[in-house]
């Protein structure tokens, strides 16, 4: 009799970390979105209308992070809310419809914008495409909630229409306020060390204390003297940024309900707030995404700079090589020429001399190795193969204007530009031809501070030249320069300018020849000193389609 061997049952699959942290999120919404439809209705009468409906932020929030499979989730939250919460109650077909109708249209405008806005709302284009969303969804939501009340609520229909101007505006203000501090927040740091967080507490301490003189302030005062809330938003904006404005959003509106709670005509001065609330919200978003958005492009002009700085270093210091190999190069060989020579006619005596003869083919020997040294320095510390890509001339030279736009406020003189956004694209690194427009746009505003000029002005400009060219100019109107600089005005050390090491245009002639190109003097007068270089098209391919 055989034992028939027992085969271990598979232990089941364990869940893993991301279904564990998607669980919990879902978890974690519908709680929040529950307790938050709940403190809505805990404000004084209001005829079943909130006035700060924050779970419509939330909801919002969820379908702009997680896109449509958040939905379920959002449907049960708000079946259950109403469920708990009826304001006005309504039946079970009724709960169900409000259910769908919040989950149809915060999921229709919010997984509209899923993918298509940064949630760091660090672009204004970011902030305008969620608030479309956001009034888009308020009013849809407000509009199928009021016929759900109408229809199983039993809610007279002619207040129909103020239902549903309240509900949108609860539900936009309630969005304006939640929503961007969900996006924004999980990515904040506060800066600034100890400073910053006393500056932060500056803040919150001005802004209460705003929110507490005029909400004591009697009936007539409060509304004229609400305008200085502004204040302490408007510091906050253009210090701290849009993160620290959606906290003092959320600061405000809890500041302001605290103190209605205590008043006789709540329910009246709630809708007289909420207007002016709304107001004060998204002008401090959108000075808080205006700041942070020149913040950002300051850093990638800083950091476009910091490349172009260091790229222009590598060249310079690879130009004096060369520049030094050839200088020194001839004088090493005559060393080692006349080392050669003294040992041929040095007396019989003393050729035969064997320390005489180790001396002079050593002296040989080494001179040779400093040439051979001086030679291998350019290689040693040039420039890598360059990243040559499909490249718009419009946008090398605006971001070249871009780059030397303080300069030009130095020199007291104008960029201007002029190039057809149509003109095909050429094949270049990037950093290497933005160098050499930055260098040629360097030196037409150096040229422009030197002597009165009625014109102060620096134009570049690009179009088609023969032989599938691309043809850039940098022109100024200053007063041209010595003829015996332009005689040698691509070789180093050319004289001129003694402000860098007069390597600059060896390195743009250099950088435009590896590309295919070639640079020149094309204009040289009192009133107009041009420079231009071209650069070759982007070969096209049977087909493709025109760059």
């Amino acid at each position: 009799m055989t034992e028939t061997a027992k085969v271990p049952l598979a232990p089941r699959p364990a869940l893993s970390g991301g279904r564990l942290r998607a669980a919990g999120a879902a978890i974690g919404f519908f709680v929040a979105y529950c307790v938050l439809d709940r403190l809505a209705l805990l404000l004084p009468d209001t005829s079943g209308v909130t006035p700060w409906n924050l779970s419509a932020g939330l909801a919002l929030a969820a379908f702009v992070l997680m896109g449509p499979r958040i939905g379920p989730v959002v449907f049960a939250a708000e079946l259950a809310s109403s469920m708990i919460n009826p304001a006005p109650a309504v039946p079970l077909i009724g709960g169900f419809a409000s259910a769908l109708g919040v989950t149809v249209a915060y999921g229709g405008f919010g997984c509209a914008i899923h993918r298509r806005i940064n949630p760091s709302l660090e672009r204004q284009r970011d902030l305008v495409l969620l608030l479309v969303a956001a009034l888009g969804a308020a009013a849809l939501a407000a509009a199928l909630n009021t016929v759900v009340v109408i229809t199983w609520g039993g809610v007279d229909p002619a207040q129909g229409l103020d239902s549903v101007y309240r509900g949108w505006t609860g539900d936009f203000l309630g969005e304006c306020l939640l929503t961007p501090a969900i996006l924004v927040l999980p990515r904040w740091r506060l800066k600034g060390g100890l400073a910053g967080w006393l500056e932060g507490l500056l803040q919150a301490l001005m802004l209460l204390g705003f929110v507490a003189l005029v909400f004591v302030a009697g009936p007539t005062n409060r509304v004229r003297i609400y305008y200085i809330l502004f204040l302490p938003q408007i510091w906050i904006a253009v210090r701290s940024g849009m993160a620290a404005v959606t906290l003092s959003n959320l600061a405000v509106q809890a500041g302001v309900l605290a103190s209605l709670f205590t008043k006789p005509d709540a329910d009246n001065l709630i809708f007289e707030f909420q207007f002016r609330l709304l107001a004060l919200a998204l002008s401090g978003l959108f000075l808080a995404v205006t700041v942070t958005e020149r913040r950002v492009a300051e850093a990638a002009l800083a950091d476009r700079q910091e490349e172009l700085s260091r790229f222009s270093r590598l060249s310079a210091a690879g130009e004096m090589a060369a520049a030094l190999a050839h200088e020194l190069n001839q004088p090493l060989m005559a060393v080692v020429a006349f080392a050669r020579a003294a040992k041929r006619f040095a007396p019989e005596s003393s050729a035969t001399e064997p320390r005489f003869v180790e001396a002079i083919d050593g002296a040989a020997s080494e001179a040779e190795r400093a040439g051979a040294i001086v030679r291998s320095l350019r290689q040693f510390i040039a420039r890598g193969a360059p990243e040559r890509r499909r490249l718009a001339p419009a946008a090398l030279i605006a971001d070249a204007a871009s780059l030397m736009q303080a300069e030009s406020r130095r020199a007291e003189a104008r960029i201007v530009t002029a190039v057809d956004r149509d003109l095909p694209s050429v094949q270049a690194d990037r950093v290497q031809i933005q160098q050499v427009l930055v260098n040629l746009l360097q030196n037409a505003l150096n040229a422009l501070t030197r002597g009165e000029h009625p014109v102060r002005q620096v134009t570049v400009s690009a179009g088609l030249a023969e032989g599938g060219m691309v043809e850039f100019e940098v022109a100024d109107t200053a007063d041209g320069m010595p003829a015996e600089v332009a005689a040698r005005l691509f070789s180093p050390f050319p004289g001129g300018d003694r402000k860098g090491l007069g390597l600059g245009l060896m390195i743009c002639r250099g950088v435009v020849e590896a590309h295919g190109g070639r640079i020149w003097l094309a204009e040289n007068r009192p009133g107009r000193c041009a420079v231009r270089f071209t650069l070759p098209i982007v070969a096209r391919t049977v087909g493709s389609s025109p760059p």
